[in-house]
């Protein structure tokens, strides 16, 4: 290294010597004892406050006076040699030679896109705010005044000149990757107007006001005034600067918000970086407020929906006891809400915004009303008055019919009345000039026929299929204790007609013995009676001259049953068919004999 630098030197004195002297080879020579080592250097750069330790030594070398009248007698030389920076000396007494062997300015510099993916009236708008809090916290009742959303940051100095270099490099680092296309950044054009000025940028505190009054004044650039700066006093307490990015403002939320991350990113960088006069930077675009906005709308929404819907839920069960039927509304509640969604997104195209998810919210009521009244008509204690028809196949189906038709018939002229003049109010509103009310209309016309029609076409065809036989009576509090059997058939069957709430269904012995121990009817052995839960509650209020029960005294019979049957066996037990009572016959006239 000290032959390449003595090399180095002699080459330069030889280029810049003042005319009349000359370093001739016996004199380069001669440096080689002059050669003397001095203590580390210490160099700040001061525009970006670079700082590095340079070693440092002291050369002297000999030079021969061709012209003794007018050549120099001598001169001092301050050069850089592998170094990235140079000093700036005073100008009235240093003067800049030509290089001997600088490294060029590696600096970064602002990477701005060349070529553009979005047209140049679509491009995002995004800024930056330097010495402003933002308060987080909002006022629940009330309005807010707009002087008192914001605040000046205590901390913030752009006096410093590190938070002048901070600033600026805020402006001049940013990578391809926020695809800045154009960029107003005050800092950057302040920096110039300071050259410009002959000055040093960044500007001592004592200067820094005077000067930044001068750029606001007198300065032509493209953020000249007080358009980016916030003054107070004299005195700049905040600016901003401001992006046009090649990123569409058109983009779904999705990808607005992943472009905003990287940007956060940065930020966030550039925030634990920066000194502490100048750190507490945020970044804004409206594309992103609206980004966040419909994704907090889409969460939020969904989480309501849920919530309404199991209070609704909750709520028909505690008029109804019964689990099914309240499913019924969720479900009926949840197709409208799908039909009222499929209407504004795909039927309209409109955005869900603002103005959808409250009318979503705010409309389930409607969608919930229709079918909760038919539901609820469903589980009343009338609906088994109703008349039974002959041709279906069991007792279920004709207690599901009952209800429904029930139901129907109660409920059906109040919900269409109240559909039709809903409708109607709301067709009118779809006539109106502002967007909002003819959105409304058209959303409350919609909901009002898709409830209409799910309460009184879907909802009761599933209840005729599917709905329960006896909703409301499927838990302990509607049980009833049934009263021992009696001892006579006839007295007892006559109580189960003056009775016709309670039903003794009792399993008797498949066969029947007489006195002499011959089995009558079926093979199995005698067993005791066994009594089992009633099957028809207070509730059905079944009218028991339909059931056709049948019962025989027979003297040589020990034990005596009365059992119920369903309609599916026509009534008749099989202990008392055709063939059963011929062998009865045959046995009472042997024992007659």
């Amino acid at each position: 290294e000290s032959s390449q630098l003595l090399i180095d030197v002699s080459g330069y004195l030889n280029r810049t010597a003042p005319p009349g002297l000359m370093l001739n080879a016996i004199l380069a020579a001669d440096m080689v004892r002059t050669q003397k080592v001095l203590a580390t250097t210490l160099i700040q750069e001061w525009e970006t406050g670079t700082v590095a330790i340079m070693r440092t030594c002291e050369v002297t070398a000999t030079l021969q006076r061709m012209d003794r009248v007018n050549a120099q007698c001598g001169w001092d030389d301050m050069c850089f040699c592998g170094s990235e920076r140079v000093c700036k000396l005073d100008a009235s007494t240093w003067a800049r030679q030509p290089s001997m062997q600088l490294i060029s300015d590696p600096r970064r510099r602002l990477d701005m896109l060349t070529v553009f993916e979005v047209a140049v009236n679509k491009q995002s708008m995004v800024r930056a705010v330097f010495g402003l809090e933002i308060p987080t916290t909002v006022k629940l009742l009330g309005t807010t005044d707009p002087s008192q959303t914001w605040e000046f940051q205590s901390t913030f100095d752009l006096r410093q000149p590190w938070s002048q270099r901070n600033i600026h490099n805020f402006c001049s680092n940013m990578t391809l990757n926020l695809r800045v296309a154009r960029l107003w950044c005050w800092m950057a054009d302040f920096r110039q107007h300071v050259r410009d000025r002959n000055g040093r940028f960044p500007c001592r505190s004592e200067e820094f006001d005077a000067m930044a009054m001068d750029f606001t004044t007198n300065s032509m650039s493209g953020t000249r005034g007080t358009r980016y700066i916030w003054l107070l006093g004299g005195k700049v307490k905040a600016l901003y600067i401001s992006a046009e990015v090649d990123f569409s403002r058109k983009s779904g939320a999705a990808a607005t918000l992943a472009y905003k991350a990287k940007w956060d990113e940065y930020l966030n960088k550039w925030n634990a970086g920066a000194y502490v006069t100048a750190r507490g930077a945020h970044i804004v675009s409206q594309e992103w407020v609206k980004a966040e906005a419909a994704s907090q709308l889409v969460t939020s929404t969904l989480q309501t929906l849920v919530i309404l819907f199991v209070m609704a839920f909750v709520a028909m069960f505690v008029f109804t006891q019964s689990i099914w039927i309240s499913l019924f509304v969720v479900v009926a509640t949840l197709a409208v809400v799908c039909g009222l969604t499929f209407f504004m997104v795909v039927v309209n195209g409109w955005e869900v915004g603002l103005i959808e998810v409250i009318s979503i919210i705010y409309f389930i009521g409607y969608a919930l009303d229709y079918s909760l009244h038919i539901a609820y008509k469903y589980c009343s204690s009338e609906a088994l008055k109703v008349e039974r028809p002959e041709a279906l196949p069991n007792l279920a189906a004709v207690i599901r019919y009952q209800r429904t038709a029930f139901s129907v018939k109660s409920m059906g002229g109040a919900v269409f009345g109240s559909a039709a003049t809903t409708a109607g109010s709301s067709f009118f509103l779809c006539l109106c000039t502002l967007t909002l009310f003819t959105k409304l209309g058209a959303m409350c016309l919609a909901v009002t026929l898709l409830s209409v029609v799910i309460a009184l076409c879907p909802l009761p065809a599933a209840l005729m299929m599917f709905g329960p036989q006896h909703p409301g009576c499927h838990c302990c509090c509607c049980a009833r204790r049934r009263a021992p059997p009696e001892k006579d058939s006839t007295k007892a069957a006559k109580v189960g007609r003056q009775d016709p709430g309670v039903s003794f269904l009792e399993s008797a012995e498949e066969g029947v013995s007489s006195t002499d121990g011959r089995q009558l009817v079926g093979d199995s052995p005698k067993r005791k009676v066994q009594q089992q839960p009633p099957q028809l509650w207070p509730q059905q209020q079944v009218d028991m001259d339909t059931l056709r029960v049948k019962t025989t005294k027979l003297p040589q019979v020990q034990s005596q049953a009365r059992r119920e049957w369903p309609f599916e066996s026509g009534g008749i037990p099989p202990a008392y068919s055709a063939q059963a009572r011929r062998d009865r016959e045959a046995g009472s006239a042997a024992g007659g004999a």
